[in-house]
Formats: C-alpha cells, sequence, structure tokens
C-alpha cells in the first residue's frame, strides 16, 4: 500500500534525524547501554509506521546528548523472546544487561500525536520515571521526540541540552496543553443552528473538515459571534496516563477557590486532581472504607450553596446500595453522611440542582421508587417521589424540558442501550437504538451478565442536559460507547472506540449537533463545565486505553478536555 506523500515525508524525516546517528549505536561498551522497547500503538492501523520511526529516532538523540549506547533492534527482539513477548519490561533490561529500558505507547488524539514513555534504570535503588510529550500534528513529531529525549537525559544522566528550554512541548507526566486540534465537529443535517467546524474557527476558512472517523463534511455558514475565542481554548488537552482504571469522573469546584477540580473514581477509591499549569496533580483522596463494594457512580455538586461543590459517592455490593457524600472543610474531606443504603447521584431540574436517591431491595438490585432526598445530622431522609415511567431507575435518566413545550422531559437509556425520550406522564414520545452509554458498571448479583431473571443491571453514563444554544430549551448531550458484536460479555477490551454527542430536538426526534468523533478507546465518564472567563465551555472526558501484555501492569487512563462549539440560534 503506498504512503500518502505526507506521511511518506514524516517517515523520511524520521529515518534521516535517526540515520545521522546510527553509526554511533556500536558505541564502546563501556557507555551505559539503553533498550527501547517496542512501542504499543493507541490509534489506527495505518500509523503504525510512527512506531519505528519514533523509536529509531529516540534512540539516536539519547545516544547524542546522553552518550549512551542503543541495544539494537534484533538483540531487544532476540531478549523479548528468551523471556516472553509479554514479559516485563524490567525482565527484558536484565536479559540485555541495560543500564535503562524505555517502553510506553503512542496514542493518537485527533490529528495530534501523544508519547507515553516509561523509563527503569538498574542499580541500587531502581530508579523509575515517566516521560509525555505531545505533538500538535505529524509535522511536529520531531520537535517533541526531541524534547523528550532531552528531558530523560537530564533526568536519568544529569544531562541538559537546549531542547530542554523549549515549553511548547509536553513536560514529564504533565498535561499536554495544546495535544491536537479541536474533535468536535458540528454535524451537517442538524439544522441551520449550527457553528462552524473549529479548524475552520482558527485559519482554515473556507475549506472541507474531517469529522472525527475520516469522513468529509462542508459545514454551513454562520455568523462571525458564533466563532471560539483563539488560542488555546481552540485545542484539545490531554493530562498524562493515569494508572487506574476509572470507574466515574465528574468537575466542579471542591475546594471554593474559584477553579474546577477532577474528581476520578477507581473501584474503591476517589481521588481529587487539581489542574495546575501544564500538569494535572493529585490535590487529595476522598476517604471511602467500604472495602467490598464497588464504586458506580460519582457526583460532585454545591447543593448547599456555600461555594464548595460537595462529593456523593455511590457504591455497589451485589444487591446493597452504599453511599457517602464529603466535603471540603479546609484542612480535610469531612464526612456528610456514610454507609447510607441508597443509590444516589445529584439531578440538575429546573435551573435547581438536588440529591435524588433509590433503594436496594433483597431480590433486586432496585427498590420501587426513585426519591429527592435530603441530610439529616449524618443520615439520608427521602423525600418527593420523582415521576418516572416504572421501569426507569436511578442511573438511568435526566430531566429537562427538551421540546420547549414548558413541560419537563425524561431522557432514558435503557437496558437494551437505546435513547428513549418520555413526557413527565410517561408517555412514549421517542425511541432511538444505537449503543448508546454502556458500561462496564453493574449493580446486582452478577458481572457483566443478563440473566432472563433481571439479576442484575447496567449502570449507562451520565445523560446531560443543558441549553447550549440559547433557545430556551435543554439540549442531550449522551455517549455512544460501541463494542464488537460478537462479544457477549463485555469488557474494557471489547470496545471499539466511543464518543460524546450533542442532540436537539427538532419537533419529532432528537438531531445531531456535534460530536467528539470516534476517540478511539473505552469512555468511563464525562462531564460538562461552565465556561470560564473567557466565555469557553469544555467537555471533559475519562478515557481508558486498552491493556497490553504486561508491559502494562495496570490500566491506562487519562483526560481529554475538549472545547464546546458555540452554537446559536439565528
Amino acid at each position: 500500500m503506498k504512503l500518502p506523500r505526507f506521511r511518506s515525508v514524516v517517515f523520511f524525516l524520521l529515518a534521516v534525524v535517526a540515520a545521522v546517528f546510527i553509526p554511533g549505536f556500536a558505541a564502546a561498551a563501556e557507555k551505559p547501554q539503553v533498550a527501547i522497547l517496542p512501542l504499543v500503538l493507541h490509534g489506527p492501523e495505518e500509523m503504525g509506521y510512527l512506531k519505528d520511526g519514533i523509536g529509531a529516532m529516540l534512540g539516536s538523540r539519547l545516544s547524542a546528548g546522553a552518550g549512551v549506547g542503543i541495544i539494537s533492534r534484533t538483540a531487544v527482539e532476540e531478549a523479548a523472546g528468551k523471556v516472553g513477548k509479554d514479559a516485563a519490561a524490567e525482565a527484558i533490561g536484565r536479559e540485555l544487561k541495560a543500564d535503562l529500558v524505555l517502553s510506553g505507547s503512542i496514542t493518537s488524539l485527533g490529528k495530534g500525536v501523544s508519547i507515553d514513555l516509561r523509563a527503569i534504570r538498574a542499580g541500587e535503588p531502581v530508579v523509575v520515571e515517566n516521560f509525555f510529550a505531545s505533538a500538535d500534528d505529524q509535522s511536529a513529531i520531531i520537535r517533541a521526540v526531541d524534547k523528550m529525549a532531552g528531558e530523560i537525559s537530564a533526568k536519568m544522566y544529569g544531562k541538559t541540552s537546549g531542547a530542554l528550554s523549549d515549553p511548547s512541548v509536553g513536560r514529564s507526566t504533565g498535561l499536554a496543553i495544546g495535544a491536537a486540534p479541536v474533535a468536535i465537529t458540528p454535524v451537517v443535517g442538524a439544522g441551520t443552528d449550527q457553528s462552524e467546524h473549529p479548524d475552520r474557527m482558527f485559519g482554515n476558512r473556507g475549506k472541507t473538515v474531517p469529522l472525527g472517523g475520516g469522513v468529509i463534511v462542508q459545514p454551513v455558514a454562520i455568523p462571525e459571534e458564533a466563532v471560539l475565542p483563539a488560542g488555546n481554548a481552540g485545542m484539545v488537552e490531554r493530562s498524562q496516563y493515569l494508572a487506574m482504571e476509572v470507574q466515574d469522573f465528574d468537575s466542579g469546584d471542591v475546594y471554593g477557590d474559584g477553579t474546577t477540580q477532577y474528581v476520578v473514581a477507581e473501584n474503591d477509591k476517589v481521588h481529587v486532581y487539581r489542574r495546575n499549569g501544564s500538569r494535572l496533580d493529585e490535590a487529595g483522596e476522598v476517604p471511602f472504607s467500604v472495602g467490598y463494594a464497588k464504586i458506580i457512580s460519582i457526583s460532585v455538586a454545591d447543593l448547599d450553596k456555600n461555594g464548595r461543590a460537595e462529593i456523593y459517592i455511590s457504591a455497589n455490593s451485589e444487591n446493597d446500595a452504599i453511599s457517602s457524600g464529603a466535603e471540603w472543610n479546609g484542612s480535610a474531606f469531612a464526612p456528610l453522611f456514610d454507609k447510607q443504603s441508597w443509590h444516589v447521584k445529584t439531578l440538575l431540574v429546573n435551573d435547581l440542582e438536588v440529591l435524588i436517591g433509590q433503594k436496594g431491595d433483597f431480590d433486586t438490585p432496585y427498590a420501587p421508587g426513585v426519591f429527592k432526598l435530603q441530610v439529616k445530622e449524618g443520615k439520608l431522609e427521602a423525600g418527593e417521589k420523582l415521576a418516572l415511567p416504572d421501569e426507569v431507575n436511578i442511573f438511568d435518566f435526566t430531566m429537562a424540558d427538551f421540546t420547549g413545550d414548558g413541560q419537563l422531559e425524561v431522557a432514558v437509556i435503557d437496558q437494551d442501550d437505546d435513547l428513549t425520550l418520555f413526557s413527565e406522564g410517561g408517555d412514549l414520545l421517542w425511541r432511538g437504538d444505537g449503543n448508546f452509554g454502556y458500561t462496564v458498571r453493574f449493580v446486582g448479583k452478577a458481572s457483566g451478565t443478563v440473566s432472563q431473571e433481571r439479576k442484575n443491571f447496567n449502570v449507562p453514563s451520565r445523560l446531560i442536559a443543558r441549553d447550549l444554544n440559547g433557545d430556551g430549551r435543554s439540549e442531550l448531550v449522551v455517549m455512544k460507547n460501541p463494542s464488537s458484536l460478537t462479544t457477549l460479555i463485555k469488557t474494557i477490551a471489547s470496545f471499539t472506540g466511543g464518543s460524546i454527542e450533542a442532540k436537539s430536538w427538532n419537533g419529532i426526534s432528537f438531531v445531531d449537533l456535534w460530536s467528539t468523533g470516534k476517540i478511539g478507546s473505552y469512555i468511563a465518564g464525562y462531564q460538562l463545565e461552565e465556561k470560564d472567563a473567557q466565555g469557553v465551555r469544555r467537555l471533559n472526558v475519562a478515557v481508558i486505553g486498552k491493556k497490553s501484555g504486561k508491559l502494562l501492569k495496570s490500566s491506562q487512563s487519562f483526560l481529554a478536555s475538549y472545547p464546546v462549539p458555540e452554537l446559536r440560534v439565528q
């Protein structure tokens, strides 16, 4: 297959830069020896050529900058064959008697590329460091690799170079500002209340632009006031990999300092992260002491209006619902309530956010009825019962005026992964099929299967209702997470890559406004931020990369942040 011209140029440049230093690879034996393991690609197969090119270029830069010897690829492959191709990086390094072993991955996100590396240096003690770099597009890869090699040389061998002075490329374990061009794409055919594709907003006016999946569309013309502010507001931001399998994700101002923090849940832990310049740093952990339960949902909201958002945790052990709530008190996350027998989440209804809950039952995960809840003396008390169809449970729905008739409607993801819309009275207004909201989170006695007696229920991703175009009625933001059709028990590895979509009611059905396009991995959660001081609203998405043998000892998760197009009714 013939490479496209631009790809051929990139490959040629990588090869030339690497080849300049190849004679030095046969360095004297006294030089520290570095083994670069084959990189894992998270992206389309047609980008596979980058794996060898980036690996070779990284080796050449380290050879020149750090004065090390690079162990040949053939020797690395032979060592991997002896100890097993899926052996840990440390084992391959010992077989090669390498001073330093580099392993990692390349991730395609939109048009951008990010590189994550783990460096292990032998000795007493063993030194382990993580490094991260990104390129806005493939033309910037050489500069990104050069920067990363400079950081490795400095941190692992104490040798610096001029490359370290360039702040525009990602730092080790840091948040990559501008990791890729905007990937949110207004969808043609949704009506006149669309914005331009962000690529056109930033210097590409009049050109066709690619949808996330590679389809070329021609956006409709819209007025200048719908254009997002220029600068970093127009770029996708991608964090470093987090060594965890994210269960759910939300965001809010939990410290009351006027900034947004990111609340990320694992199976049994809840972490709070701050975005601090170019880094995503862990700022705290919310106590959660129910070791036998698995977290299935996180909600962040300032319900008491004191300027600090509370964190509400919902967990499950078979049919037992277990929840807790916490709030920052200035020095720690203090409990509001703990180990309550409710499934809980927050719900925005008529511009007022409330806490709602549903009980578990002896022989089923959900007892009938979803109720508004109040916190009194460290316990949850049920209030008004919500008007919902009988088959709708707490994690399945959101409520808003989608049709513009002044009444609330109920948007639901059912257990067949279909998206439905009901009137508040329970009448079915619309049903759409197609892999909506499916996650690997379940409540009930089984895990990942559904029996005829309905012993368990899938916990779909959150549904978000917001007025995104100022027309006085809510749009719906929903996730699609398609998996392999041949997979009976769905795991993270079975998902083929999801997307986040915004939909608007056109009088008879929901139609698409914009989409992130295919992200390429399993989506664990997402949330819309409120507009910032520059008037930009961002969509934050928690993504889990697929495991790959034993080189990735745990799941690799990251957060991606997309600027949302400003949609206005004409």
